[in-house]
């Protein structure tokens, strides 16, 4: 299935490439992921060695640190796709054939892997944790609320990306950065969707797997008040499934029918209130129902289609077609066309 035409915009440092940068682009590949750091990737040709010199891989354009901007589109205005800073440069020089380039960049995110810290923060919520952290990195929190308060939280020789990540997966948040926007927020899996995408047309293939393997209808987290002195104890049961995706039965409803209560125990966790072994407890099982139906597929280039966002997929039949969580997606924009590969997850059927 051939793609449609579309148009790439590559920005370096806020100001459009030349026209001479643009044409020895040949390949760019975005990708983006919930549960790690986006990159990108640009393929260019080196072209000739001209007073010692290759204008691409000797010159300051596509320098370590500088910020790059991936626009795409059908219309007269390409939509941003990503901005992250070069990491990397790697020309290649084979035995035949021309010099290459590849230019790789991450978004922000990655400058929170840089240094370990140890410090403590007394009497915040996560969410509050991660607002100052943003600061720190001189980005603009937006976050959601986590609303429990505790008492101690350490950040034991971590980066601020590992502590952070640590942090989101206990609400079972999701963190990114968009430009210079860091989010700490819910997964918006019960959002309406941003594309459809049907099968024999622009849904090119989709390879959906349905499982109660690894299902569970009941979450415990038992852990320890050091106040109280006493056994913290926080529940999860089916009913607490944030979104069934226009689906009729959750994986957690399923199991339950077919084995009884299927209970997941977590004990020796780091909580100290009942209101914090409960959030965990709801993230885990959540986590969990979100994993019900998996797939992975591509589609006819779409810059709408982003990792954190609800597609729809049709022509699929009455227990596939449906709204899912996209969680990741690379975008390969080259001289085959444009397309959008992506993998999903789906709590009900």
């Amino acid at each position: 299935m051939e793609s449609i035409r579309a148009e790439v915009r590559i920005s370096v440092d806020g100001s459009v490439i030349p026209p001479e940068a643009h044409v020895a682009v040949h390949d760019i590949e975005v990708e983006q992921d919930v549960e790690t750091v986006g990159m990108f990737n640009l393929m260019m040709a080196g072209g000739e060695l001209e007073n010692e010199e290759y204008r691409w891989i000797d010159g300051d354009l596509f320098r370590p640190g500088a910020e790059v901007k991936i626009e795409i589109g059908y219309g007269v205005s390409p939509e941003p796709l990503m901005v992250g800073e070069i990491v990397s440069c790697a020309p290649e020089f084979p035995d035949n054939g021309g010099v290459v380039f590849r230019v790789q960049g991450y978004e922000r995110l990655y400058r929170l892997g840089f240094g370990r810290k140890t410090r403590s923060f007394r009497d915040m919520k996560d969410s509050d944790i991660a607002g100052q952290i943003a600061q720190d990195w001189n980005l603009t929190p937006e976050v959601d609320d986590t609303t429990v308060t505790h008492e101690y939280v350490l950040q034991n020789n971590q980066t601020d990306r590992e502590f952070l990540t640590e942090r989101a997966r206990r609400n079972r948040f999701e963190v990114r950065v968009e430009d210079k926007t860091l989010y700490f927020q819910k997964p918006k899996e019960d959002a309406g969707q941003t594309v459809t995408l049907t099968y024999r047309e622009n849904l090119v293939d989709f390879f959906p797997v349905l499982s109660t393997a690894r299902q569970i209808s009941k979450v415990q987290v038992r852990g320890w008040s050091p106040k109280d002195k006493a056994e913290v104890l926080g529940e999860a049961g089916s009913g607490d499934v944030v979104a069934t995706m226009g689906g009729e039965d959750t994986g957690a409803q399923i199991v339950d029918q077919i084995a009884g209560e299927a209970v997941r125990a977590m004990c020796g966790e780091n909580v100290a209130t009942p209101e914090a072994a409960e959030d965990m407890a709801r993230a885990f099982l959540n986590q969990s129902a979100l994993a019900f139906i998996t797939g992975e597929g591509s589609c006819i280039g779409s810059p709408q289609l982003r990792a954190g966002s609800v597609v729809e997929l049709k022509g699929l039949g009455a227990r596939f077609s449906g709204l899912y969580y996209v969680v990741s997606c690379r975008h390969r924009f080259g001289t085959r066309g444009y397309s959008t590969f992506f993998t999903v997850r789906r709590s009900a059927a």
